[in-house]
């Protein structure tokens, strides 16, 4: 399954947040923007602690992160990166000790060009909640990303609500 169709817009905005992120440069500009002059960045060390839910369901197939060419060159774009589906949110010290769902690494080149990064198929299944911890960058003092993009598809969703109880007699 390589389904690379952008799922960025089931994101409920609203519950968007992003621990150790500089103020004038929110993780909004990374999710809901394509100029990559308009990075989001930490604030005072390379962590950076996104976290978000899909308005629904949702089959996560790949992730990328894109940075300009001198930004990832100064060192500035994410080089690990944990990802947690469906957990309690972590705080920045959970995220550093806990078991991800996946661990990924980021090259330069794959932050120059937008390249996704497969994710585990089977792991990423009816995610409601993701977390994405950046660990490392590539040396600098502060991580920037300028977008993320993440791929995949609307998951099983069943809304319960229009569920009819069948009548016990239908059951004889």
């Amino acid at each position: 399954m390589k389904n690379h169709t952008s799922i960025i817009d089931y994101i409920q905005r609203k519950s968007v947040e992003c621990l150790n992120e500089n103020s004038k440069f929110p993780i909004s500009n990374a999710l809901f923007q394509s100029n990559l002059e308009t990075y989001c960045s930490s604030l005072d060390d390379h962590e950076l602690f996104i976290r978000f839910y899909f308005t629904q369901p949702m089959r996560l197939s790949s992730i990328s992160f894109r940075l300009s060419e001198e930004d990832v060159k100064q060192g500035y774009g994410p080089k690990l990166v944990k990802l947690f589906v469906n957990c309690e949110p972590y705080s920045l010290h959970d995220a550093e000790s806990e078991d991800s769902t996946q661990e990924i690494k980021i090259s330069k080149s794959q932050l120059i060009t937008g390249e996704p990064i497969e994710l585990r198929f089977v792991k990423f299944q009816n995610v409601s909640f993701l977390q994405i911890y950046v660990s490392e960058n590539h040396g600098a003092e502060q991580t920037r990303i300028g977008r993320i993009n993440i791929y995949g598809e609307q998951g099983n969703y069943v809304d319960i609500t229009k569920w009819k109880a069948k009548d016990e007699s239908e059951h004889a």
